[in-house]
């Protein structure tokens, strides 16, 4: 997809952050976060205008 940027969040300890990820465009980085699980295994978790948490990668669009 043109202009999409992905961007992994960077932790510089051990933590369960270490699967999020951030994704939007040139202008603005963080339009939506994504949480996963361990080895980006459900559950998801997706944070924009709304908070979705699912297993089924179908709900997470």
């Amino acid at each position: 997809m043109p202009g999409l940027v992905i961007e992994r969040l960077t932790v510089t300890h051990a933590s369960d952050d270490d699967s999020v990820y951030f994704l939007g465009d040139e202008s603005a980085l963080d339009r939506v976060q994504l949480g996963t699980g361990p080895g980006g295994q459900p559950p998801f978790l997706v944070e924009a205008d709304d908070r979705v948490v699912t297993s089924e990668v179908a709900e997470t669009s």
